[in-house]
């Protein structure tokens, strides 16, 4: 084979394991927004509100970022090639509602958006999980089988969820 094929093929190995690890860190990281987010009680009195959204950003930014960089890994390794173009498109849709509602937050100030008008744009983050959940469920080789991560997967869906219900519960009183 040409020289030039093995280096390539050899470089294009170093992309796909920090693609993945890229995908499973921004994961938790962005799930970490819905936990610093929802208000709890607990967090917020050791944390202080202010801390809290403050680090909710940090946390958030890097989780984009991470995010971000997840496909344009495993494109540069494998291009278009294998896995569903369903759970593809699906991860595809959420990182644009993640760019959208991060973006969103940076420049609110330049939107001139007032607050309940950006609050309610931002709740659309609240689709994300459920959309990354999926795609990577059905695409994450990390999530394949019974592994200790697809449990943990599994532990932060039953989080969402609760977290939703518990964010439910205090709009309705």
């Amino acid at each position: 084979k040409p020289a030039g094929k093995i280096k390539t093929r050899k470089f294009r190995v170093y992309l796909y394991t920090p693609g993945r690890y890229l995908a499973l860190v921004g994961f938790v990281l962005i799930f970490i927004q819905y936990v610093l987010s929802s208000k709890i009680k607990l967090i917020e009195k050791h944390v202080g509100l202010d801390k809290l959204f403050i680090v909710h950003r940090k946390v958030g930014m890097l989780g984009t970022i991470l995010i971000f960089f997840h496909p344009v890994s495993l494109f540069l390794y494998n291009g278009l090639d294998g896995y569903s173009l369903i759970w593809k498109g699906v991860g595809i849709a959420a990182l644009i509602m993640l760019l959208g509602t991060v973006g969103a937050a940076i420049i609110y100030a330049r939107l001139k958006l007032d607050y309940d008008t950006w609050k309610k744009r931002h709740r659309i983050g609240y689709a994300i999980f459920p959309l990354v959940f999926v795609h990577s469920l059905f695409l994450g080789s990390d999530l394949a089988g019974w592994s200790l991560i697809k449990i943990l997967w599994l532990v932060f869906a039953c989080m969402y969820v609760t977290i939703i219900i518990y964010k439910l519960w205090n709009m309705a009183r």
